[in-house]
């Protein structure tokens, strides 16, 4: 699940960069989107510095280490979600055009949001673990 992190990484990436390609010509009115590239970068830099850190022990097989790879792999997708529809309000028109990168961003973000395991999964296995009974 580690792994499919980096997938979540270079979408978000793609769509941070994708928004800082037309700061220029559009920050005027972009400044008003939520989700704005600076915040987005914060947020990514974060989860990839946490995502890091649980990659230097993937034998670990405590729950609370299971429950955080979860919990990075779900924030990872809804992160892609988030910045890939951000990048496309950034963009306008020109990211919704079929070829646009943009687009093909947001198709790919939905698609880390629904490969196995899909968010919905991920959220309901956390609520599982984080249930359980604690031996006494």
């Amino acid at each position: 699940m580690l792994l499919q992190c980096g997938i979540a990484a270079g979408i978000v990436q793609g769509a941070i960069d994708s928004m800082w390609a037309v700061e220029g010509q559009l920050g005027h009115v972009n400044q008003f989107l939520e989700d704005r590239p600076a915040e987005l970068q914060a947020e990514f830099d974060a989860l990839v510095a946490r995502i890091m850190k649980l990659a230097q022990t993937p034998l670990d097989t405590s729950t609370d280490y299971f429950i955080d790879v979860l919990d990075a792999r779900a924030h990872g997708a809804e992160l892609c979600l988030r910045a890939a529809n951000s990048a496309l309000m950034h963009q306008g028109a020109r990211g919704y055009l079929m070829g646009s990168e943009v687009q093909r961003r947001v198709r790919e973000a939905q698609f880390v949001a629904i490969v196995t395991p899909a968010i919905k999964h991920l959220r309901k296995e956390i609520a599982r673990l984080s249930t359980e009974e604690m031996p006494g």
